[in-house]
């Protein structure tokens, strides 16, 4: 028991300050903002850096994070455009109890999330919708018996396969979190972990979403009615590994729920932390290289007046896999050290990327017919010998296609305003609509010049026919916006390029090659180099907190027997005190 109440490992009493002056999320990079006496430097203000900077910082570490863009957050990112915010990185999220236990671990208890619920009783808790051409919607709702329910009105005589289904979400879901867990360790003991506590996860994991569905006896129909989630990850059936799909299935069906006052508001308590804990998240902080002295890395020089950063104890990059390779580390440095991770990212090829168009609406949201579900919108129906597969690969290359202003590829559409009940009071007649789209980048990479940001008269008119596509796909769900579109904004993959220093939205693709390699760890062959983000677990906010977590497992020093124990570091962030409040200090 005494074991067990301990506090976190690595732990040492914080010292606590007051707040700086401003908006915590846009603090800029001045070298008088930058602490003294660094422990860690972050790289990368997303989930995956955040998390693990928050822990740190409660247990006594001081942590400066880095981002380059001009508000932190990550993909929690929003903005504004006619009176109204956009969220284009988070559009719900599930297991509603985790994510609170996650951010209550670590986060400042002064600036609390509140969370809205999609859907209503009317409806049952409804958070997504799907249509298939001309076929009846499916509508999923809160709970596995609706969800079943509604399976089983689509899929009539289907009640084994349905049922096996539902038996294999929950085998790879249980049987995937040891190898979850496996990249937090170091090569020798990730080797055994892996082969004592990770067999079940790996044959799952060596199953494609195509392979489980045959097996259960499935056809394409039964196939596309059960995965259209797959834009989740950005994967189809045929290239996804199983465990990744139901993960996602399973994080919604209990019901989805969006952080009120938008998806910063996620970000707020974990800079609070950081910032009373002494350290520091400062924006428009372009890093230009990670110092790397005898194997050790000891800092980062910035793009800016190429100031040199130090710090003792450790450099994380949150930044993701391919920025972290191509941008961060010299090619020396990656060559002596990272070779296998480069090697290995490169044999995987590049993941999805996406369209997103950003549409605002005047109107009242009720008369309109809009509401807070997602809806995800497939020009046409599944047949035999037509599958999702099949859908995804014609409109990726639709959506790519030039010279033509017709609307035939899927869409998810999300009205990101009508879930967040702070806007809807602040702008009741206004809403805001997220639209994204598959799309493979090379096509747009073409068209402008990557590294100058210019953007040629071909595609900027290929943007032009594509805010008219959208349209028609818009009107085509909701015909009664007809005259009630105010703008539409079309971004593309070189948008995602600038943003997130690469193409992928989620990173490196979730196939069973990938799931079923220890690479990415969090450890690197550098010293005190250590990797965070997305692509080290899964893609989507909660895998990429988890990624904090595990980031910080290693970094404090935890090992496999405190696991198997009890002894994780989550639970033992609660059992240390958090940030007082800012007028206390």
């Amino acid at each position: 028991r005494a074991y067990l109440t301990r506090r976190p490992k690595g732990y040492r009493r914080p010292k606590w300050r007051a707040l700086p002056e401003g908006d915590l999320l846009q603090q800029g990079f001045k070298m008088s903002r930058v602490p003294e006496d660094l422990d860690f430097i972050v790289i990368g203000s997303g989930m995956g850096g955040l998390w693990l900077s928050a822990a740190l910082t409660k247990c006594g570490y001081k942590v400066l994070v880095l981002e380059q863009h001009y508000i932190a957050g990550g993909c929690c990112h929003a903005f504004s455009q006619n009176g109204v915010e956009f969220t284009p990185g988070i559009h719900y999220i599930g297991d509603i109890d985790m994510a609170k236990g996650l951010l209550g671990a670590v986060g400042d208890p002064e600036f609390k999330v509140d969370w809205h619920q999609l859907g209503s009783s009317e409806d049952g808790g409804l958070y997504d919708k799907a249509l298939f051409g001309d076929r009846e919607p499916i509508l999923l709702r809160q709970g596995r018996d609706a969800w079943y329910a509604e399976m089983c009105k689509h899929m009539p005589g289907k009640e084994k396969l349905l049922k096996g289904w539902l038996a294999a979400l929950d085998e790879a879901k249980k049987a995937f979190m040891p190898l979850f867990f496996a990249k937090a360790w170091q090569p020798c003991t990730q080797w055994c972990w892996l082969r004592l506590c990770c067999r079940p996860g790996l044959k799952w994991a060596g199953k494609t979403v195509h392979q489980v569905i045959e097996e259960l006896g499935g056809d394409e129909v039964n196939e596309a009615l059960l995965t259209f989630q797959c834009m989740d990850h950005g994967e189809t059936p045929r290239t996804a590994s199983f465990p990744v799909h139901a993960m996602i299935v399973s994080h919604y069906m209990n019901g989805a729920w969006f952080p009120k006052g938008g998806p910063l508001s996620l970000a707020r308590p974990l800079v609070s932390t950081i910032f009373k804990g002494g350290g520091a998240v400062l924006v428009r902080a372009p890093v230009q290289q990670i110092q790397v002295t005898q194997g050790r890395a000891t800092g980062v020089r910035m793009k800016k007046k190429d100031a040199v950063l130090s710090c003792r104890k450790g450099v994380v990059s949150a930044a993701g896999l391919d920025a972290t390779i191509h941008r961060l580390l010299s090619r020396e440095d990656v060559e002596q050290y990272l070779s296998e991770e480069r090697d290995f990212m490169h044999s995987l090829g590049q993941g999805t990327s996406c369209l997103s168009a950003f549409v605002t609406v005047k109107g009242d949201a009720k008369d309109l017919g809009l509401s807070d579900h997602n809806v995800w919108f497939f020009p046409k129906p599944p047949s035999a010998g037509y599958s999702l597969d099949d859908i995804t690969a014609e409109s990726r290359a639709n959506a790519a296609r030039l010279n033509t202003t017709e609307g035939n590829f899927f869409c998810f559409i999300g009205a990101g305003s009508l879930k967040d009940p702070e806007c809807m009071e602040l702008h009741p007649d206004t809403i805001a609509l997220e639209m994204i789209t598959d799309a493979e980048a090379e096509p747009f990479l073409a068209l402008s010049d990557v590294e100058s940001h210019r953007r040629t008269a071909e595609y900027k008119g290929h943007k032009k026919q594509l805010e008219e596509r959208f349209r028609q796909i818009l009107l085509a769900v909701y015909p009664k916006l007809e005259d009630h579109i105010l703008s539409i904004d079309v971004s593309t993959p070189l948008s995602v390029d600038f943003y997130l220093k690469r193409t992928a939205i989620y990173g490196l693709p979730h196939t069973p090659e990938r799931i079923t390699s220890p690479l990415p760890r969090v450890v690197t062959k550098i010293q005190d180099f250590y990797l965070s983000g997305q692509d080290v677990t899964t893609g989507g906010w909660l895998p990429a907190v988890m990624s904090g977590a595990l980031a910080a497992s290693q970094i404090l020093g935890y090992n496999p027997l405190d696991l198997m124990c009890g002894r994780a570091v989550i639970g033992g962030m609660y059992k240390v005190e958090g940030p007082p409040s800012n007028t206390s200090l």
